[in-house]
């Protein structure tokens, strides 16, 4: 397991000397980003769930763990909450980090690396939960970052509906609902077009990683340890939150594999939705961005500590 982590944390570096030496610059990284998001990741989701023997109880638990997400994304908030408001953190500051601390990186860095250990039926089920994460986004997220601001609670209805509008039309979610559809009818994507979605969804890990690294260049680590607030932020999120999530689903009637989705889930960096929904609010843009950059340098160390954690608790 870890000499797999090895290898992707390498790419992740090799990411940062391409960007220290120029070889990718700005503008390069932020269309990579675009092209991940909207074209590699919707065609690695395809081709995967498209593939997958949907026989019934695999469907049943996808739907299982798609409820049991929204009971845990309800624990998260709550915890965030008494949390940020037991350390007396700043009122303008609050919201953003509720969000970050309860919203993680799934999709972006979940997928890939969920397929590299757990295979498909991994990514079904954090799938699932990545469901679950864009509706939490777009409605309680959005409220943190507007719950201390009149004038955008005033617009809260119209920027909902948007946020709505665009959450259905995500191309992973899309990628997700045809997936589902061709293997849950047992329709058989013709070969040519199969082997196109995995040429294309095969190179989301090698530019997941290279991008996190390339955005990480030019980050002060030191600065944003010596933050108390942005630090504690981080440990909550990378190492307490996937702690509780093992203890609320221990006993659960899941499968191992079920189990270790939940936890898996929750032990991913902050979200990079964090930062882009909260410069589009109006509000502290580089406090969220710090958060993200720490959570996803440390998570280097704490995701294989969770991963080991998760194997040892649930056997």
């Amino acid at each position: 397991m870890y000499q797999q982590f090895f290898v992707l944390f390498a790419i992740m570096f090799s990411g940062y000397l391409l960007r220290k030496f120029v070889i990718i610059d700005f503008n390069m990284n932020r269309g990579l980003n675009r092209f991940i998001v909207y074209f590699s990741f919707p065609c690695l989701i395809l081709e995967k769930i498209g593939m997958l023997p949907m026989d019934k109880p695999t469907m049943n638990l996808f739907y299982i763990v798609f409820g049991i997400g929204f009971a845990l994304f309800a624990v998260y908030a709550g915890i965030a909450f008494l949390y940020v408001k037991a350390r007396h953190f700043p009122k303008e500051k609050s919201g953003i980090i509720e969000f970050a601390m309860t919203a993680a990186n799934t999709g972006f860095m979940g997928f890939p690396i969920t397929l590299l250990f757990f295979g498909e039926k991994g990514l079904l089920l954090i799938l699932a939960l990545n469901s679950v994460l864009y509706i939490y986004t777009f409605t309680y997220g959005l409220y943190l970052l507007r719950r201390n601001n009149d004038k955008l609670k005033e617009k809260n209805m119209k920027n909902n509906m948007v946020g709505l509008f665009k959450l259905l039309l995500n191309p992973s979610i899309i990628a997700l609902v045809l997936g589902l559809m061709i293997s849950n009818n047992h329709f058989e994507i013709p070969v040519v077009i199969q082997s196109y979605l995995q040429l294309i969804g095969d190179v989301a890990t090698p530019m997941v990683m290279i991008f996190i690294g390339s955005s990480l260049y030019g980050c002060n680590l030191l600065d944003m340890i010596k933050d108390r607030v942005i630090a504690e932020s981080v440990i909550m999120k990378l190492l307490v939150m996937p702690v509780i999530t093992a203890l609320l689903v221990m006993f659960l009637p899941l499968s191992v594999l079920a189990k270790t989705m939940c936890v898996f889930s929750c032990a991913f960096p902050t979200a990079a939705m964090v930062p882009i929904l909260t410069e589009q609010e109006g509000k502290n843009v580089e406090f969220a961005s710090m958060i993200l950059l720490l959570s996803t340098v440390l998570s280097m160390v704490t995701i294989p500590v969770i991963v080991e954690f998760a194997r040892i608790v649930f056997g």
